[in-house]
């Protein structure tokens, strides 16, 4: 039975979408820790007031004004993301990332889960890639399977000789 070689080694393509799973990676090593300190209230708390809507195809942002509950922080030109905001004006309640995180979270903000989902993905997707790669290199058995233009004669030739 004659046999053909399953490409399996890991394109120019592929190669491009590992550097950006392994930039999201270390972004996350980063951004994870704020994101999760959000989530539990441990930035400072205030209120944001929007002043200006920005838009995108995806979603909506707003840059505005945090203060902080005490006063001692005022942020002029804050960045937020809130559904509950509808015009310039508006104003909900915020918390200001802790020490060295400047962005502006909701109360018990959920974000720590775009980092959660991205980063199981990526580690997915590194660890597929790697195995490939390894599977292709030279000197290691390729994966085979039946030649498909072939298969047919050598079924018959079989049956010939029995």
């Amino acid at each position: 039975m004659n046999t053909v070689a399953v490409p399996r080694e890991p394109d120019a393509d592929a190669f491009i979408l590992l550097l950006l799973c392994l930039v999201l990676l270390a972004a996350s090593v980063v951004g994870l820790p704020f994101a999760l300190a959000a989530s539990r209230n441990e930035g400072t708390p205030g209120t944001f007031t929007a002043v200006e809507r920005d838009c995108d195809r995806y979603a909506c942002s707003w840059t505005g004004v945090f203060v902080s509950d005490d006063g001692r922080i005022r942020d002029e030109h804050a960045d937020f993301s809130s559904e509950n905001i509808e015009r310039a004006g508006d104003k909900v309640r915020a918390q200001k990332g802790v020490a060295g995180d400047e962005s502006v979270y909701a109360p018990n903000s959920r974000f720590w889960l775009f980092w959660l989902f991205a980063d199981v993905g990526c580690l997915a997707y590194v660890v597929w890639y790697f195995r490939a790669w390894r599977r292709s290199r030279p000197g290691e058995p390729e994966t085979t399977g039946p030649d498909p233009d072939t298969s047919a004669v050598d079924d018959a030739a079989d049956r010939d000789r029995s």
